[in-house]
């Protein structure tokens, strides 16, 4: 048999049950959602996929219809990519596909849950902060008028506007 208006059979959703930790985030006024390619009929919507914490445990998720497929997706902190009061999930390298989380929807019911900007569901404490000096030698470099800057998964807002200025004093 085939789907109405498709030449394609038909494949049932995997219902997807996204869970987000946010207990070490101040959250954003704007809330807590979750894009990816599995969001239709647009993908990547930052603000289309609300999650909610309804019993106040710090724990944000929403259940939703996913197509059987591989997805990247990622939680923010806010509802836009901007940075204006949100922060969008700067997945770590050892758990990141292309800079994302992946979703791998198998027919199955499920659920998905992580720490915020951490590979596990149980929330690690950062360390307490430490001073790091940074450099770089410019010396085989033209060095642009406006300065070098540095920016990375520390600045604030990441990887965005929030950048620090390098000094060369000697």
């Amino acid at each position: 048999s085939y789907c109405f208006a498709t030449c394609a059979t038909c494949t049932a959703p995997t219902m997807v049950t996204f869970q987000v930790d946010m207990s070490l985030q101040t959250v954003s006024p704007n809330g807590v959602h979750v894009a990816g390619a599995f969001q239709t009929p647009d993908a990547w919507q930052p603000g289309a996929t609300e999650m909610t914490d309804d019993d106040a445990d710090g724990i944000y998720e929403v259940t939703v219809p996913v197509a059987p497929g591989n997805y990247g997706y990622k939680f923010i902190n806010g509802n836009n990519w901007d940075g204006v009061d949100n922060d969008n999930e700067a997945v770590p390298g050892e758990c990141a596909t292309d800079g994302n989380r992946l979703l791998v929807a198998e027919g199955e019911a499920m659920t998905v849950t992580f720490c915020y900007n951490q590979c596990t569901a149980e929330c690690v404490a950062d360390p307490d902060p430490e001073e790091i000096t940074f450099r770089v030698d410019m010396t085989e470099e033209t060095v642009d008028a406006a300065g070098v800057w540095l920016i990375g998964g520390f600045t604030s807002p990441q990887w965005q506007a929030g950048a620090n200025q390098m000094t060369d004093l000697d």
